[in-house]
């Protein structure tokens, strides 16, 4: 059994034992399970679904839950949704999109966004996520920088990684020095992208002599 297929089954039987210990085993809903499943020790809605790239219903039919009764909630206005449940639905949502951008982190307009959600199976639509108060500019402003903010962490970590490796002096390394050095290793950023991703060398010292 290869490692990945062998980390799903673990990550079944783990969900399995945690739906069992909550009770839900006749009401499993994805969102009273987002609700009351313990966090840092049984999976998430939103690693289930990636993982295994199916849909909740058909994640459940795979640990044997197949006859369950579906959760009617009563009527408001929140989307026909008790506030609560909105909540934690719109949390989930949050969630999902924060993991899209880390993986597409070079989305620029709504366009980009809607068409990479469409071949997404495991993302709500555009009128879903707009529908929980998260529009464009909301998520240009509030999510896309935690994209934006890992992309830097991972730049200044391999520059890092590098210069500590080969040894260099970067106390004597002005910005000049470390251009030259960049430009002979094709597989790191260049001082251009590093400054357009807003990472300094003050920024590549201080995590060096922290």
């Amino acid at each position: 059994m290869s490692s990945d297929k062998s980390d799903t089954l673990e990550l079944l039987i783990e969900f399995k034992k945690e739906i069992y210990k909550l009770g839900l085993e006749k009401t499993p809903s994805k969102t009273l399970y987002q609700e009351k499943y313990t966090r840092g020790a049984a999976p998430s809605p939103t690693t289930l679904l990636n993982r295994t790239g199916k849909t909740w219903k058909e994640i459940l039919e795979l640990i044997g839950i197949k006859d369950f009764k579906r959760v009617k909630v009563r009527d408001t206005s929140n989307m026909g949704r008790p506030e609560k449940v909105y909540d934690v639905e719109k949390n989930v949502v949050r969630q999902q999109l924060e993991e899209f951008f880390k993986v597409n982190r070079n989305v620029k307009t709504q366009k980009e966004f809607k068409e990479l959600l469409k071949q997404d199976k495991n993302m709500p639509s555009f009128g879903k996520i707009y529908n929980y108060g998260y529009s464009w500019g909301y998520i240009k402003k509030n999510i896309l920088k935690i994209g934006e903010e890992d992309k830097k962490t991972k730049m200044l970590e391999e520059v890092v990684s590098f210069l500590t490796k080969e040894k260099y002096d970067v106390e004597s390394i002005n910005q000049s020095d470390l251009g030259k050095i960049l430009k002979k290793q094709n597989n790191l950023p260049s001082i251009a992208t590093l400054y357009h991703n807003k990472v300094t060398l003050k920024d590549i010292k201080d995590m060096m002599y922290k």
